[in-house]
Protein backbone atom coordinates (compact mmCIF):
# COMPACT_ATOMS: atom_id res chain seq x y z
CA UNK A 1 0.00 0.00 0.00
CA UNK A 2 1.64 3.28 -0.88
CA UNK A 3 0.55 6.77 1.32
CA UNK A 4 0.21 9.74 -0.86
CA UNK A 5 3.29 12.63 0.43
CA UNK A 6 0.75 15.15 2.43
CA UNK A 7 -0.22 11.86 4.05
CA UNK A 8 2.93 11.17 4.95
CA UNK A 9 4.01 14.11 6.64
CA UNK A 10 0.62 14.04 8.32
CA UNK A 11 1.48 10.96 9.84
CA UNK A 12 5.09 12.64 10.75
CA UNK A 13 3.58 15.98 12.15
CA UNK A 14 1.56 14.25 14.67
CA UNK A 15 4.06 11.64 16.07
CA UNK A 16 6.54 14.59 16.71
CA UNK A 17 3.94 16.45 18.24
CA UNK A 18 3.06 13.96 20.50
CA UNK A 19 6.79 13.04 20.92
CA UNK A 20 6.97 16.58 21.86
CA UNK A 21 4.16 16.46 24.40
CA UNK A 22 5.44 13.41 25.97
CA UNK A 23 8.74 14.94 26.43
CA UNK A 24 7.66 18.07 27.73
CA UNK A 25 9.11 18.39 31.35
CA UNK A 26 6.09 19.35 33.58
CA UNK A 27 7.44 22.13 36.54
CA UNK A 28 7.47 20.05 39.69
CA UNK A 29 7.83 16.47 38.11
CA UNK A 30 10.29 13.60 38.82
CA UNK A 31 13.17 13.88 36.74
CA UNK A 32 15.40 10.90 35.94
CA UNK A 33 18.64 12.21 34.36
CA UNK A 34 19.31 10.52 31.46
CA UNK A 35 16.46 8.74 31.26
CA UNK A 36 14.14 8.70 27.87
CA UNK A 37 11.65 11.57 28.52
CA UNK A 38 8.94 9.60 27.15
CA UNK A 39 9.09 7.24 29.96
CA UNK A 40 7.20 8.65 32.75
CA UNK A 41 7.27 6.78 36.45
CA UNK A 42 3.79 5.45 37.32
CA UNK A 43 2.68 7.72 40.67
CA UNK A 44 1.49 5.48 43.54
CA UNK A 45 -1.02 7.75 45.77
CA UNK A 46 -0.24 7.60 49.52
CA UNK A 47 -1.85 10.40 51.03
CA UNK A 48 -4.37 12.63 49.44
CA UNK A 49 -5.63 16.05 50.79
CA UNK A 50 -2.60 15.53 52.96
CA UNK A 51 -1.76 18.02 56.44
CA UNK A 52 1.73 18.21 55.60
CA UNK A 53 0.96 20.63 52.87
CA UNK A 54 0.42 24.24 54.56
CA UNK A 55 -2.27 27.02 53.12
CA UNK A 56 1.53 28.94 52.06
CA UNK A 57 2.12 25.96 49.55
CA UNK A 58 5.26 24.74 51.86
CA UNK A 59 5.41 21.76 53.79
CA UNK A 60 4.39 22.05 57.80
CA UNK A 61 6.46 19.05 58.52
CA UNK A 62 9.26 16.46 57.00
CA UNK A 63 8.30 13.36 54.62
CA UNK A 64 11.12 10.64 55.32
CA UNK A 65 11.64 7.25 56.17
CA UNK A 66 12.44 5.13 58.77
CA UNK A 67 16.25 4.05 58.75
CA UNK A 68 17.99 1.26 60.76
CA UNK A 69 17.45 1.91 64.69
CA UNK A 70 14.36 3.65 64.09
CA UNK A 71 16.05 6.98 63.22
CA UNK A 72 13.50 9.10 60.70
CA UNK A 73 15.64 10.20 57.73
CA UNK A 74 14.42 13.37 56.00
CA UNK A 75 13.58 12.85 52.18
CA UNK A 76 12.13 16.39 51.35
CA UNK A 77 12.14 18.70 54.94
CA UNK A 78 9.80 21.17 56.26
CA UNK A 79 9.80 24.32 54.82
CA UNK A 80 9.74 23.23 51.48
CA UNK A 81 7.86 24.75 48.97
CA UNK A 82 5.84 22.93 46.45
CA UNK A 83 5.93 21.06 44.74
CA UNK A 84 8.71 19.33 45.33
CA UNK A 85 10.39 15.71 44.42
CA UNK A 86 13.32 13.92 45.50
CA UNK A 87 15.00 10.52 44.29
CA UNK A 88 16.60 8.52 46.54
CA UNK A 89 18.69 5.48 45.05
CA UNK A 90 17.90 1.76 46.73
CA UNK A 91 19.75 -1.33 45.83
CA UNK A 92 19.67 -5.28 47.20
CA UNK A 93 22.05 -5.45 50.46
CA UNK A 94 22.23 -8.76 50.09
CA UNK A 95 22.42 -11.13 47.22
CA UNK A 96 19.42 -12.43 45.83
CA UNK A 97 17.19 -10.18 47.52
CA UNK A 98 14.80 -9.70 45.29
CA UNK A 99 12.59 -6.97 47.32
CA UNK A 100 13.15 -3.81 49.38
CA UNK A 101 10.64 -2.41 52.19
CA UNK A 102 10.36 1.23 53.24
CA UNK A 103 8.65 2.69 55.70
CA UNK A 104 7.76 5.83 54.72
CA UNK A 105 6.42 8.79 57.93
CA UNK A 106 5.90 12.30 58.16
CA UNK A 107 6.58 14.33 60.89
CA UNK A 108 9.18 16.22 62.64
CA UNK A 109 11.03 14.26 65.42
CA UNK A 110 14.25 12.10 64.62
CA UNK A 111 12.74 9.16 65.70
CA UNK A 112 10.35 7.58 63.24
CA UNK A 113 8.12 6.16 66.40
CA UNK A 114 7.07 9.50 66.89
CA UNK A 115 5.80 10.53 63.96
CA UNK A 116 2.98 9.89 61.50
CA UNK A 117 3.28 6.47 59.29
CA UNK A 118 2.11 6.92 56.04
CA UNK A 119 2.47 3.06 55.83
CA UNK A 120 5.00 0.55 54.79
CA UNK A 121 5.60 -0.17 50.83
CA UNK A 122 7.08 -2.75 48.88
CA UNK A 123 9.73 -1.90 45.85
CA UNK A 124 10.11 -5.39 43.71
CA UNK A 125 10.73 -7.40 42.23
CA UNK A 126 13.71 -5.75 41.96
CA UNK A 127 15.29 -6.48 37.92
CA UNK A 128 18.13 -8.01 37.68
CA UNK A 129 21.49 -6.03 36.51
CA UNK A 130 22.68 -7.08 32.78
CA UNK A 131 26.12 -8.36 32.66
CA UNK A 132 26.32 -8.97 36.38
CA UNK A 133 29.48 -10.19 38.24
CA UNK A 134 27.44 -11.94 40.69
CA UNK A 135 24.72 -14.40 40.46
CA UNK A 136 21.33 -12.59 42.29
CA UNK A 137 22.85 -9.23 41.44
CA UNK A 138 20.22 -6.52 41.13
CA UNK A 139 19.81 -3.36 39.47
CA UNK A 140 19.40 0.07 41.48
CA UNK A 141 16.09 1.56 41.92
CA UNK A 142 15.27 5.23 41.68
CA UNK A 143 12.67 5.73 44.46
CA UNK A 144 10.84 9.06 43.86
CA UNK A 145 9.20 11.01 46.40
CA UNK A 146 6.83 13.51 45.46
CA UNK A 147 4.31 16.28 47.26
CA UNK A 148 2.69 18.28 44.56
CA UNK A 149 -0.73 20.09 45.26
CA UNK A 150 -2.04 18.37 48.56
CA UNK A 151 -0.94 14.87 47.67
CA UNK A 152 2.08 12.86 48.74
CA UNK A 153 3.04 10.35 46.20
CA UNK A 154 5.32 7.43 45.42
CA UNK A 155 7.32 5.82 42.19
CA UNK A 156 10.01 3.34 41.48
CA UNK A 157 11.87 3.27 38.26
CA UNK A 158 14.83 0.81 37.41
CA UNK A 159 18.19 3.57 37.17
CA UNK A 160 19.51 0.95 34.12
CA UNK A 161 16.29 0.89 32.34
CA UNK A 162 14.29 3.85 33.16
CA UNK A 163 11.39 1.12 33.34
CA UNK A 164 8.79 1.30 36.50
CA UNK A 165 9.66 -0.93 38.99
CA UNK A 166 6.34 -2.63 40.94
CA UNK A 167 5.83 -0.41 44.09
CA UNK A 168 2.57 -1.35 46.45
CA UNK A 169 1.69 -1.24 50.51
CA UNK A 170 3.11 -4.36 52.57
CA UNK A 171 1.96 -4.88 56.10
CA UNK A 172 3.84 -3.75 58.74
CA UNK A 173 7.00 -6.25 59.07
CA UNK A 174 6.97 -8.74 62.07
CA UNK A 175 9.05 -7.70 65.40
CA UNK A 176 12.49 -9.16 65.11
Amino acid sequence: MRFAPWLAAVIITLAGAAAFLLNARQPGSPFLPGAPAVVRPVMRLVEEDSPIVGPDGRLREALGIETVGGTFNTVLPGGTTLPASRILTFSGKSPGQREIRIHLLRGVSERAAENHSLGWYLIGPLPDTAGATSAGERSPVAVIFRVAGRRIELSAVDTKTHLPVPLGPAGTPEPR
